[in-house]
Formats: structure tokens, C-alpha cells, sequence
């Protein structure tokens, strides 16, 4: 297991959606210093394992931060497990992604999908 990811413990692809369920394990290296008195998952770090995992799936993510709209609601703690889940539309130009656990939502987002022929990849 990476000191970078969290543990994938299933997964779900489908055509334009891909559903995770997590752990996440105290030794990952984001919560080094953050912070030392109650370790906290940087927000950034649930966007960043969003698009990365979503991409792995085969979905369309952003290739910028052009309309990102991000709402964190609750801490991702060392130890937790979260569901994931992401969807990209080229059809409907849209990439979201939530965190959630039973009915408490950690964080969601959504962006705006640059169409195909405009990438710069």
C-alpha cells in the first residue's frame, strides 16, 4: 500500500460513473503535520485521489481548474472509511465527485468539462 493513497478496498466502474469504498489509514503521509494534534486529510488531497482515481477508471476529469466548485462539509479522520463517488460526462460536459459515509457527506465537487477538440493534453 502506498504512504500516498488510500486503500481501494472495492470499486465499481460503469459507463460515465465509478463508485470507491476507502480507507484511510493513519501512516498516509498527508497527515504528517496535519495536524499534529488531530491529524485532518487536506482537502486538496480528496480532490487530487477524485481525479486520479476517476481517471484510472477510464472517466473524463477536468484538465483544468476552470468552474471547480468544491464544498468541504466534514474532516476526514485517520482510520475512516468513505465511499467515493465520481462521475464524468463528456456528453453533459460535467466531472463531479462526493465523499460520504452512511448519510454524512465529508466533501463534493463538481467542474466543468472542456469539450475534446478544445484540450490542450
Amino acid at each position: 500500500m502506498s504512504d500516498r493513497l488510500p486503500a481501494i478496498l472495492s470499486r465499481s466502474i460503469d459507463v460515465d460513473r465509478a463508485e470507491f469504498e476507502l480507507f484511510i489509514p493513519s501512516t498516509l503521509f498527508w497527515f504528517l503535520g496535519h495536524f499534529p494534534s488531530q491529524p485532518i486529510l487536506p482537502g486538496i488531497v480528496q480532490l487530487h485521489w477524485a481525479l486520479f482515481l476517476a481517471k484510472d477508471a477510464g472517466l473524463p476529469v477536468p484538465v483544468s481548474a476552470q468552474d471547480f466548485q468544491v464544498k468541504y462539509q466534514a474532516m476526514v479522520l485517520p482510520e475512516m472509511y468513505v465511499h467515493l463517488s465520481v462521475m464524468g460526462s463528456e456528453e453533459r460536459g460535467i466531472f463531479n465527485f462526493k465523499y460520504i459515509n452512511n448519510d454524512q457527506i465529508f466533501s463534493s465537487g463538481s467542474a466543468r468539462l472542456v469539450p475534446r477538440g478544445l484540450r490542450h493534453e
